[in-house]
């Protein structure tokens, strides 16, 4: 009994990688020297049964129908080749400026990805874009335009209910400022930021770039 190449299939991966398949078709034929009536056999001799089959490290997996073996040998890919997926939170701080007058501000935001890990131990990353989802390495640090590294952590409940309470506590803080600005408050507060623990203290140095960048600003003018 003997099997040749019947054909060869391409399986592609999560990772975009295909992976070569080859189906071998075996058969059996009826090669009795003499027939019934005394004569000689001669070739072709009659085909007893033919059958497909795949080898898959060393797991055998057979049918007489091709479609019924694709699907067999789909199943057998699925399983191993399977990427294992974590979700994690990728957590950002950005500047952000006003687009008039001189000030400003930032955008604290948390982003879900996953890392996956493949079945030969690479680490991927996939992202959903406008467009759908994005699979690259995983970088292993993250970090911002400015080479800043920002927090990439595992999207487990307690982080998430921890990030929801990091948010609004921002949101406090944001109208326990906007609440200065009420007359009178203001002149106070700017009046003793030395004194006060509203928020930290910057280097003095800091003080008047924006002045110098308004008198740039009326200059070109």
């Amino acid at each position: 009994m003997r099997d040749k190449l019947f054909d060869t299939w391409y399986w592609q991966r999560d990772d975009g990688e295909r992976v070569p398949i080859q189906v071998r078709l075996e058969k059996e034929a009826r090669d009795d020297k003499w027939k019934g009536d005394g004569t000689r056999n001669e070739p072709p001799f009659e085909t007893l049964w033919t059958r497909l089959f795949v080898e898959l490290d060393g797991q055998r997996i057979e049918s007489t129908d091709v479609e019924s073996l694709r699907l067999a040998v789909w199943a057998a890919l699925d399983k191993k080749y399977e990427i294992k997926w974590t979700r994690y939170f990728l957590v950002q701080v950005d500047p952000s400026r006003p687009y008039h007058g001189l000030g400003t501000g930032f955008v604290m935001s948390y982003d879900d990805i996953e890392k996956g890990v493949t079945w030969d131990g690479k680490e991927l990353l996939r992202k959903w874009e406008s467009r759908g989802y994005k699979v690259s390495p995983w970088p292993g640090a993250f970090t911002d335009k400015q080479g800043k590294i920002q927090a990439c952590i595992v999207a487990s409940e307690k982080n998430r209910r921890g990030l929801e309470e990091f948010v609004q506590r921002i949101m406090t803080l944001r109208e326990m400022l906007r609440s200065f600005l009420e007359p009178g408050k203001l002149e106070a507060l700017l009046q003793n930021l030395a004194a006060s623990t509203l928020l930290p203290a910057v280097d003095r140095k800091l003080i008047g770039l924006n002045e110098g960048k308004k008198g740039r600003r009326e200059k070109e003018l």
